[in-house]
């Protein structure tokens, strides 16, 4: 089953939580699963640093408790699909199958000028 971590498609120009949050919940903490990114465009000469965050709180203090699962940094122009894998082996801390849990990409810092279209999924 392929879920949307990212309200689809999603260009960003600022630092912040990507719209879009996926509820791992019912995904039982056993699952093989593959968390996928796909980095659809970069400026040139810009760089990007992006993770993959989780919570296993919900409501106002959902991601309070955020812990990074992956990172990845962008250098430079992306003018075709880039698509990054993660498995749940390389993802060890990644929580599931608990009330509450989430999954969600934050942009943790982008250089001024930069524009970055990502989408996240996440695939069990």
């Amino acid at each position: 089953m392929l879920s949307d971590i990212t309200t689809g498609p999603q260009t960003v120009s600022d630092a912040g939580a990507v719209t879009g949050v996926l509820s791992t919940a019912a995904i039982p903490a056993s699952a093989d699963l593959t968390v996928r990114l796909h980095i659809l465009g970069m400026t040139a000469a810009k760089n990007a640093l992006i993770s993959f965050e989780d919570t296993a709180l919900a409501g106002v203090n959902a991601f309070t408790d955020a812990h990074q699962v992956a990172v990845v940094h962008v250098a430079g122009a992306v003018s075709s699909e880039i698509q990054l894998n993660f498995r749940r082996y390389q993802l060890p801390t990644i929580r599931t199958g608990a009330a509450n849990c989430a999954l969600r990409v934050n942009v943790q810092a982008i250089d001024a000028g930069g524009n970055l279209t990502i989408y996240g999924q996440l695939e069990y």
